[in-house]
């Protein structure tokens, strides 16, 4: 787990990015940090659709 994303706040708009983001790269290599997840999701719960789109876009 990423340290400083363990302090995910409702007001802290860089860290709720990176959270999204690094979860979605886990997800496409099929590993996940649930810690970081379910914190993310206490803050907003409609990360979990965000964090499904950046998993599903293709670069």
């Amino acid at each position: 787990m990423l340290p400083k994303l363990a302090r995910i706040h409702s007001t802290d708009a860089t860290n709720r990015e990176i959270a999204r983001w690094y979860l979605a790269a886990l997800q496409k290599t099929g590993a996940s940090d649930q810690a970081v997840y379910d914190r993310l999701l206490q803050v907003d719960p409609s990360e979990r659709d965000s964090i499904e789109q950046l998993a599903n876009l293709t670069f």
